[in-house]
């Protein structure tokens, strides 16, 4: 059984490790901000069905997103509507990303 040394940093790395370039820095934000997803489109986990206002939707949203012909050809629920237009998280146990 052999063991591993442990290596102290050198002082390069030591170095390099206490000072970050503009493009260092832009890199650790994209991998900061990767999996983000901007406010308006993150789920409200306390939210239920019951605080939409679905007359609203199917009066107001839907016609100004989707074109009428599409709407009067798909049978869709109200349901996966709201799931199709991101407003809500599932549908029947299928997660809508």
């Amino acid at each position: 059984m052999t063991t591993r040394e442990i290596q102290p940093y050198s002082t390069e790395q030591l170095e390099r490790r206490a000072v970050a370039s503009a493009q260092d820095e832009r890199l650790l934000n994209e991998r900061r901000r990767h999996r983000d997803r901007p406010y308006d489109i993150r789920p409200v986990g306390a939210s239920h069905m019951r605080d939409l206002d679905i007359r609203r939707f199917e009066a107001e949203y839907l016609p100004a997103a989707v074109p009428p012909d599409i709407l009067e050809a798909n049978d869709l629920t109200v349901e996966q509507r709201l799931a199709a237009a991101k407003m809500i998280a599932a549908v029947e146990g299928v997660l809508v990303q």
